[in-house]
């Protein structure tokens, strides 16, 4: 960011590389165990028991079981990401309401119910910066459908308006009128809380999923993201009256997400093979991919989709870059 913000850096844009993975907003709970479990002594009683089972995957589930098979609650640690699930169980299938917990417990990655081991109504999946897709489910347990909602990691900001597997497809900007996210219970209990936000729409024109690709940076270039927005915008640099740079709206927190970079995506060896004035706007993704910003949409009048690629070099710096997983850019 151009402007000293007189606070700790705020991440200005949404791509760095060797970034850690996000987990999609679309993602699945974690995995079950199998109907029928086989510990070392399988215990056959009608009377629900209270233990601990681990499984030859690494799997752990401890709580409640009836002839072998989880009944009541239960704990279901899944090893491969680290998570835990808490649910209703009934003869061995999920049955009622369930909390997916990260790594250290502390933040949600699904809060919901289930059927047969199947999520059903209403349910929150959350992304690894805390933004979350919320809106019923389908047959198939998954957010696909009209009027499902992204809410962005602020609590505040949201798209809504048509998702297919929990991936946005097309919708409005909207602004939710009472945050719920971040104070959401990590308890069954808090499932009972879940209800869809109301929110007011925005007048930015409807939005659709227009992911960049080799020849084409996007369709809707003059749309402005509203997150963004709220947050940041350019004005001349202070450091060369002849470029622009990228200026803070108002006081931003350490670590606040406040802008985005996007670009075609481009080959590490074709960038690195042409005239480096041509790589003025351009950004490292991944060990394979390269976001660049063409001359011919670096003006703001040519493109404000979003404003990542007018944050200036400075040291100190007080921004930096990571990975964000954005509803319409991917």
């Amino acid at each position: 960011v151009d402007s000293p913000l007189g606070s700790p850096a705020c991440p200005a844009a949404m791509k760095r590389p060797a970034a850690r993975p996000l987990r999609r907003p679309a993602g699945h709970v974690a995995k079950r165990p199998a109907r029928r479990m086989t510990p070392a002594e399988t215990v056959s009683t009608s009377a629900p028991i209270h233990g601990v089972m681990e499984l030859p995957g690494g799997e752990v589930l401890r709580g409640s079981f009836r002839d072998g098979l989880p009944h009541g609650e239960c704990e279901y640690f899944d090893p491969e990401d680290k998570t835990t699930l808490v649910g209703i169980y009934d003869c061995g299938q999920l049955n009622g309401p369930a909390v997916q917990l990260d790594e250290t417990r502390s933040r949600l990655v699904f809060r919901g119910s289930f059927q047969k081991d199947l999520r059903v109504g209403l349910a929150e999946v959350y992304d690894d910066y805390g933004g979350c897709v919320i809106g019923e489910v389908d047959g198939a347990g998954e957010h696909s459908g009209d009027n499902i909602m992204y809410v962005f990691p602020d609590g505040l900001t949201a798209l809504v308006g048509t998702f297919q597997e929990g991936e946005f497809q097309r919708g409005r900007y909207a602004t939710v009128l009472h945050e719920g996210l971040a104070t959401a219970k990590l308890t069954l209990e808090g499932v009972n809380e879940l209800c869809m936000p109301e929110y007011v729409l925005s007048q930015i024109p409807e939005v659709h999923r227009d992911v960049s690709t080799r020849e084409k940076l996007c369709n809707q270039p003059l749309v402005p993201d509203l997150y963004e927005e709220l947050r940041v915008e350019v004005r001349k640099s202070r450091m060369n009256s002849e470029m622009d740079g990228l200026f803070a709206r108002r006081s931003l927190k350490a670590g606040e997400l406040c802008s985005w970079y996007n670009g075609l995506r481009c080959t590490h060896e074709e960038v690195d093979a042409r005239d480096w004035r041509w790589n003025d706007a351009t950004m490292t993704l991944d060990a394979e991919t390269v976001l660049d910003v063409p001359a011919a949409f670096v003006p703001v009048d040519a493109f404000t989709a979003c404003l990542g690629h007018k944050a200036n070099h400075h040291k100190p710096n007080n921004a930096t870059y990571d990975v964000f997983d954005h509803p319409p850019f991917e």
